[in-house]
């Protein structure tokens, strides 16, 4: 498995961020002899996000939305990580 988590450069449009993250699975994966699997953080705060990201990627990193919601509701927020995470999984 291999995790990349990087920043990228442009304007700060998430298609164009997915654009980036598809050129660098792709080239990853044609450099190694074994199926790879590859899971990318981008700072994803929302399904529709995660559903852009999973397109090109095996797996994403989602930390940022809950991390929000923590900061937002500390443990008294678990039904809106619980329905959050329901969502993101509906996406991806």
């Amino acid at each position: 498995p291999l995790f990349r988590s990087t920043p990228l450069g442009g304007d700060g449009d998430f298609d164009s961020k997915v654009n980036q993250i598809d050129v660098m699975v792709n080239e990853m994966k044609n450099h190694v002899d074994k199926e790879l699997f590859c899971a990318v953080d981008l700072d994803i705060s929302t399904p529709q996000e995660a559903s852009k990201a999973a397109s090109v990627a095996d797996g994403v990193v989602i930390g940022s939305a809950f991390d929000a919601l923590l900061g937002k509701y500390g443990r008294d927020g678990i039904d809106e990580i619980n329905t959050l995470a329901k969502s993101f999984r509906a996406a991806i």
